[in-house]
């Protein structure tokens, strides 16, 4: 028996992360992925943007540059499975109480990743609206609703949003879930979404441990 007195073992390390083949986001080199938003790719490349997505995360992991990583994932998986990596931090750092208006917008969003409809998008932008486009439910409504073809309404001539822009909203609500409470925990906690978002890159649900 041991000794209760003794302090407990340490956890083992999750250890080096493998992002696979990352079958969900196209294999072209970055150049070509984000031609449409060459501050992201000067971000995320620097000097290897004819590199495909996989090579490019080794290196990034390698040299510890989670924030960059993110953002490479981010901004280039398909939108739902973006959004639902940014849903999946915001449910945890949110908890089992949130404010209401901000877990309708977070609602809004799951319900926008499991059937992606422009009435269930619009729905995104109605309660990002209620909640003042602000806090972390709204971010992730803002991010469903990037993701269509205009950002004006359905009778008025189409506006289509600016490139990268779900990405852009997904990046900031995968840093303010890092942060929520606890932000000392931040590297950690960003470090687990790298880890999530790799497991949806590849076909996964991101609900890893």
């Amino acid at each position: 028996m041991s000794d209760p007195t003794s302090p407990p073992a340490p956890k083992p390390s999750p250890g080096p992360i493998d992002p696979g083949p990352l079958t969900k986001i196209p294999a072209e080199p970055l150049s070509g992925l984000l031609a449409e938003v060459p501050e992201v790719l000067a971000d995320v490349a620097a000097g290897a943007e004819d590199q495909p997505p996989a090579d490019r995360m080794r290196t990034l992991i390698a040299e510890g540059q989670t924030v960059p990583a993110l953002s490479l994932l981010a901004h280039t998986l398909p939108a739902r499975e973006a959004v639902w990596w940014a849903c999946l931090n915001t449910r945890a750092a949110l908890g089992e109480a949130p404010a209401p208006k901000q877990d309708a917008a977070l609602t809004a969003a799951e319900a926008w990743v499991y059937a992606p409809d422009e009435p269930r998008r619009r729905a995104c932008q109605a309660t990002a609206d209620a909640a003042g486009n602000e806090g972390l439910g709204a971010v992730c409504a803002i991010a469903a609703f990037f993701s269509g073809d205009t950002l004006s309404e359905p009778d008025l001539p189409k506006v289509p949003p600016p490139p990268g822009m779900v990405g852009t909203f997904v990046v900031a609500a995968l840093n303010m879930a890092a942060v929520h409470r606890n932000p000392e925990r931040a590297p950690e906690r960003l470090a687990r979404a790298v880890r999530q978002g790799i497991d949806i890159a590849n076909g996964g649900n991101g609900r890893v441990t």
